[in-house]
Order: structure tokens, then sequence, then C-alpha cells
């Protein structure tokens, strides 16, 4: 089921910042059944479709949230920290990276370390 909730995020990213999928991400990380293959395909998501520069301010900072709390995770492998800390990375470089954002990107980093 949690796969499928991700498949429906990935099939209409456009909607996220209004439409809460971000929220809906966010209890997919936190989920305890989430494995750390689920977690890396959160992750991908967030680096490939959430870039500051392409999204809102709220939703940019959002996506860092969702990354904290996949890096935060019971199954975060070590494959799970780095690539935390790659999609933060590109968040934060987005040419529109507001410091609001570069703060949170920084707030998910620590919490992969």
């Amino acid at each position: 089921l949690l796969h499928d909730v991700v498949g429906v995020c990935e099939a209409c990213p456009a909607l996220i910042p209004a439409h809460g999928l971000l929220d809906v991400l966010m209890k997919v990380a936190g989920n305890p059944a989430a494995s750390h293959g689920l977690l890396e395909r959160v992750i991908d998501f967030l680096r490939h479709h959430l870039r500051a520069s392409e999204q809102s301010l709220p939703a940019a900072v959002s996506a860092c949230r969702v990354l904290a709390t996949a890096a935060a995770h019971a199954h975060a492998t070590a494959d799970v920290l780095l690539a935390v800390v790659d999609a933060a990375n590109a968040i934060a470089r987005a040419p529109a990276a507001t410091p609001a954002v570069s703060r949170s990107a920084l707030e998910a980093v620590c919490a992969a370390v």
C-alpha cells in the first residue's frame, strides 16, 4: 500500500504544493512499516521534483522536513542517509533557494548525520 501511495505522488508532482501530497510523503517517511527501499524512492522523488526554483518556499521547506523524517527512520540505511544529504543539497543549491530553505536543508542533513 505504501508503494502505491508513493506511486500516486510520482504520477502528479505538479499537485504537490496545492494538494498536500508532501503531507502524504511525510506520513509515508514516518511510517514504521516503510522499508529502506521505499524511503529511497520518496527521497528520489523529492530530489527530482522539488527544487526551490520550481516550487514555492513552503513546498521546499516541507520537502526538507520529509527528508529529515526519512533520515530519522529506523530503517534508514547508509544509502538512505546519503540520499537525504544529496537531495537536501540539491534543494539548497537551487537558484531561488532562500535562507529559510537553506536552513531547512541543513536540518535535514543534520538529521542524517
